[in-house]
């Protein structure tokens, strides 16, 4: 999620921009698109810890188990919010987001008013354009910072190419054209099996445990919480995936 899409739900939260404004900029999404930012909104509410009142207030009724309307029940350190369930059907996904936007305005909400003199970016009254034009700017200059330093620039590199190698590996499983009926097998064994596992892994693991080590350095050097040092990582890590492999993070073609 970027910053400026966590201003707008800190707007919404605020009652600056309405559901219906917050809601358009999600329907034009893609499917995979929106699935993902499901998934990653658990770090917002993460940092509002809605009690178990409001969490029930939102939660749908429970249906009848339909394979094909799967739900997620949100994982999350949070105990209250482990039996939030939400739809996760295709033609469902908007109303899935609704609930978990109306789950956000009302536990912020809910604590806004005791941090509203905390300078911290989710506690600023962001309804002037200039202050939220300041707050973009500062981020910005941040990312510009982290980007340039050669303290982070090797790990970076390293992240971008484990990436993108994980990406082109990805394509061409999801470009191989279907195989005609086949009269003839080629059987692997379990020790080629389990080589092939490996090396499909062994990017996936080096990358998760680069990106850790530098959000960890981040939170310390710049006293940021998780998401936001998760956050900052992605912005500087994207904008090398853009300038070494013409490529953003969700895999398309930016030249």
């Amino acid at each position: 999620m970027s910053i400026t899409e966590e201003i707008e739900i800190l707007q919404f939260g605020q009652g600056i921009l309405s559901e219906a404004d917050v809601l358009s900029s999600f329907s034009k999404l893609s499917e995979d698109k929106k699935k993902w930012r499901i998934y990653f909104f658990r770090s917002l509410l993460q940092r509002v810890k809605p009690n178990e009142a409001e969490v029930e207030q939102v939660n749908p009724r429970p249906a009848p188990e339909d394979p094909t309307n799967p739900t997620l029940v949100m994982y999350t350190p949070l105990k209250n919010l482990r039996g939030l369930r939400l739809n996760m059907s295709c033609d469902e996904l908007d109303n899935s987001y609704r609930i978990l936007l109306n789950l956000f305005r009302t536990a912020y909400q809910r604590t806004f008013e005791l941090e509203k003199d905390n300078p911290n970016i989710w506690h600023r009254e962001l309804s002037d354009p200039e202050t939220v034009a300041g707050i973009l700017a500062d981020y910005q200059a941040l990312v510009d910072a982290l980007y340039s330093d050669s303290g982070f620039r090797t790990e970076f590199i390293s992240i971008a190419r484990l990436w993108h190698a994980n990406h082109r590996q990805r394509q061409v499983k999801m470009d191989k054209p279907a195989l005609a009926v086949q009269t003839h097998y080629h059987f692997v064994t379990y020790e080629q099996m389990s080589t092939g596992l490996i090396e499909d892994n062994k990017n996936t693991r080096a990358s998760a445990l680069l990106r850790s080590s530098v959000a960890k350095a981040l939170i310390v050097r710049y006293k940021l919480d998780q998401a936001q040092a998760g956050q900052l990582l992605n912005d500087v890590l994207e904008r090398h995936l853009r300038e070494t492999y013409n490529t953003d993070l969700d895999g398309q073609r930016t030249a």
